[in-house]
This record gives structure tokens, sequence and C-alpha cells, in this order.
């Protein structure tokens, strides 16, 4: 899977919004959601979190080291937009 990772990635990083758009689909977009899911215990919420994750990466695809597994990095952007959503939400 890293192979393919970085490849995709690079893609990404080249502009090519159709191995973005592959990619989404693909099961991460399940392990974000599932991700999401866990921490905010709110199924609509979880869907947005999921989209805000991909937007992250397209968005910051360019800081994305290739040499690593993608699933890692994406769980940490999930659980970081959890956490904001939790926070904004107390005040």
């Amino acid at each position: 899977m890293q192979s393919d990772d970085s490849q995709l990635i690079a893609r990404v990083q080249s502009g090519d919004i159709e191995a973005y758009g592959n990619y989404t689909t693909v099961i991460d977009s399940r392990y974000v959601y599932r991700t999401a899911l866990s921490v905010v215990r709110d199924p609509d919420l979880a869907e947005d979190i999921t989209q805000e994750t991909f937007l992250r990466l397209h968005r910051y695809s360019l800081r994305v080291d290739r040499t690593l597994p993608l699933s890692p990095w994406l769980c940490r952007v999930t659980v970081n937009l959890c956490y904001t959503w939790a926070s904004r939400r107390k005040r």
C-alpha cells in the first residue's frame, strides 16, 4: 500500500485532481469516517470531518512525506479536526 500511497501523493502533488478523486473513494475514506465517528459520535459531523480531512490532504499535499504511509497522516488530521470541533463546541 505504501507504494500506492507514494504514487497517489505524487500525482496529487502534481495537480492531478483525478488521482485525488480516485484516492478518496478507496478504503481510506471509510477509515477516516470511522475514526471521526468514534471520536464525535455524530454521523453527519463525521461526514463533514471526513470531507475536511480530504480537503486538507489536497491543500497540504506538498507537505506530505511520500516515503511514509498515508493512513497515519490522515488519522492524525482527522483526530485534530475532531478536537478542534470539540473545543469550539465547548465555547
